[in-house]
């Protein structure tokens, strides 16, 4: 019973031997088929042995797509036949078929070989999908990150980007949790920086034009230059210029070899109108360069540095326009004009000895001593406060002090007049009350008499000071102390 049992188990086990065992026409046949296989996709298959590209990604995901739908389904099935029948590795399959196909008329290539290549093509196109939808999420990531410091308009542009890097990677990896989660956020993150870029907008200020600037040049006349070139230059006149302002002070962008300078540049901030946006302006940081080596106008070009949007509303001009330019002029030549009259009158004992025929100008212009006196006073009190307020308390202070140091004694007569300025018998009102703001400056003056008449005993060289004063003021006013 035993040995007829065993005997079955032998006869079964044989059979099943020669079924499974292909024989050699089958393996040449299959050898064929892998052969003309790999002739018809090998070449587009090859491309897929790479893992990761690091362009044109779209280009290969096309392909890869065109790769699955077409060659895939052709491939898989002879792969999955070869690897029950003659073994999963290169190896394996030359050391089964070759026994097989001995004396046979086999193809040229290695059926082992083919087959691994095939094999290589169909893991990579896999791995690729995997790899690249890492990949792309990094890059999309990195792209967020650097846009953060990059100006406003550009780092919107780069998140709509980083955006579609994102899609792209969706499509290589779809079974990516983390590239799904990212761009699912994109929404949130896009509104974040969004509002990140108001509230940088709502924060910035327009500075004070020419804040401690040291000169040389009066700020309003170089402003009132750079606005000049800002709208005639080809370029820069292609848009409407809202207002500049001097934001720092000349500073030497080119020398020579000898260290010389050759080319002056004068940092401004420059506000342009936006197209169809009433609301924000677009402020470039300039350099307006002189190509003469000279630290004035004309300017000739401006090199851009950095740019950015703000509040139309926050934005000041600073004295830029016609209209600010002429009147820092007209201000400038008044304080200048009243020290040269000063100076005149108050160097007349000298003058007069020098140049006896002043004596004829001298008997036109005493007549109005007095009045000359009061108005230096007063000019040289106006514009020193108004330098202190707007914070520069340096700028034209030697005229300024020669002004009221020659207005003191000049005007000494008119300013110790008792005007009637509040009728007799007023109880009150505006009249009254200046008449007594007058009545305190004029005990305040008499008060220090014996200080201004010693002023007067320096008279002549107060009054050369006020003619040297006035005229550098009128050449070079706006520079500290002049």
């Amino acid at each position: 019973m035993k040995k007829r049992i065993l005997i079955v188990l032998c006869g079964a086990l044989v059979t099943y031997a020669l079924q499974a065992a292909p024989t050699g026409a089958e393996a040449l046949r299959d050898w064929k088929n892998l052969a003309a296989l790999a002739g018809q996709v090998g070449e587009t298959a090859k491309i897929f042995t790479i893992t990761v590209v690091y362009e044109k990604p779209e280009e290969r995901l096309a392909e890869l797509e065109s790769f699955e739908k077409k060659e895939l389904a052709k491939i898989t099935p002879v792969l999955d036949m070869f690897r029950k029948k003659y073994g999963s590795t290169a190896v394996e399959i030359d050391n089964t078929l070759r026994p097989l196909t001995m004396g046979m008329d086999t193809p040229d290539q290695s059926a082992g070989y083919l087959y691994e290549d095939l094999d290589k093509a169909v893991k990579g196109a896999a791995a690729l999908r995997k790899n690249m939808g890492g990949k792309l999420l990094k890059d999309a990531e990195q792209q967020m990150d650097s846009a953060k410091d990059m100006e406003e308009s550009i780092r919107v542009g780069e998140f709509d980007q980083a955006k579609k890097v994102l899609e792209l990677a969706a499509r290589y990896d779809p079974a990516n949790a983390a590239v799904k989660d990212k761009l699912a956020n994109m929404g949130v993150l896009q509104k974040g920086m969004a509002a990140e870029i108001e509230k940088a907008r709502d924060a910035r200020t327009w500075p004070a034009s020419g804040k401690d600037f040291a000169g040389p040049g009066s700020p309003s006349t170089l402003v009132a230059a750079s606005r000049k070139f800002l709208t005639t230059d080809k370029h820069w006149s292609k848009g409407k210029l809202v207002a500049v302002c001097i934001n720092g002070n000349w500073w030497s962008v080119e020398k020579n070899i000898f260290g010389v300078t050759t080319m002056w540049g004068l940092p401004v901030l420059a506000a342009f109108e936006i197209p169809n946006d009433k609301e924000n302006v677009r402020v470039f940081g300039l350099s307006m360069l002189n190509m003469e080596g000279k630290q004035k106008p004309p300017f000739t070009a401006a090199s851009v540095g950095d740019n950015y949007i703000m509040r139309r509303a926050k934005v000041k001009d600073g004295g830029g326009s016609f209209i600010g330019g002429l009147i820092g002029f007209l201000w400038r030549v008044l304080l200048a004009g009243l020290n040269i009259l000063a100076g005149l009158l108050a160097a007349a004992p000298l003058l007069t000895v020098m140049v006896p025929q002043l004596k004829a100008v001298y008997g036109r212009l005493t007549p109005f001593r007095n009045l000359v006196g009061v108005a230096a006073l007063m000019m040289g009190l106006v514009a020193f406060l108004l330098c202190l307020v707007t914070f520069h308390p340096l700028s034209s202070v030697l005229p300024q002090v020669s002004a009221i140091a020659a207005g003191l004694f000049l005007g000494k007569g008119l300013l110790l007049k008792k005007p009637a300025l509040a009728p007799a018998g007023a109880a009150s009102g505006a009249a009254q009350k200046a008449q007594a703001a007058v009545d305190k400056m004029q005990e305040l003056y008499a008060k220090h008499q014996d200080k201004v008449a010693l002023l007067e005993e320096f008279q002549v060289p107060i009054g050369l000071a006020c003619l040297a004063l006035g005229v550098l003021h009128l050449l070079i006013g706006g520079v500290v102390l002049f």
